[in-house]
């Protein structure tokens, strides 16, 4: 990539050209990697639940990691959300709980660090923006470029 963009701190597709959201979601479809994604219709959800963020945040990484087919080892890079050494333990435990009940031998090894610091992480954002774009936009031109890389593309929208 240029020089300008290797500068910049974080890479995010929303502050991103049309070039540049290409070039990564096109380096996204040849790695070697799966993405399983959750679309969710706020409208849908009880207001209440939205005063419970974390155990909202928490319902919707449980059901994605119940899709994960058996592998001898997990990384998982999450987002350092939380500032608190205490939820950031209660988030780990929870996300090896989930796994452990489908998978007990997993091997798994959870990574919270600042979106910035991670190359997945900003990879992910590209990916998230590009499947906000198909549902919010009715605009598939991103989605199409990684489509072939959703493991669960025709599960991905709760409470249709």
């Amino acid at each position: 990539m240029k020089k300008t963009l290797k500068k910049l701190p974080e890479l995010k597709a929303n502050n991103s050209n049309q070039k540049v959201r290409e070039y990564v979601l096109k380096k996204i479809k040849e790695s070697n990697c799966k993405i399983y994604g959750l679309v969710v219709d706020k409208s849908k959800i009880f207001q209440h639940l939205f005063e419970v963020k974390d155990r909202l945040y928490n319902y919707f990484l449980g059901i994605l990691l119940g899709e994960i087919e058996e592998i001898g080892k997990l990384i998982i890079t999450i987002d350092k959300k939380y500032k608190n050494t205490l939820l950031r333990e209660k988030l780990n435990e929870y996300l090896v709980k989930k796994l452990k009940e489908k998978h007990p031998n997993l091997e798994i090894e959870i990574r919270q660090i600042p979106s910035y610091a991670s190359n997945e992480l900003q990879a992910a954002d590209f990916v998230v923006w590009s499947i906000q774009r198909k549902f919010n936009f009715k605009d598939d031109w991103y989605f199409r470029i990684i489509e072939s890389k959703i493991v669960n593309k025709n599960n991905m929208e709760l409470w249709r």
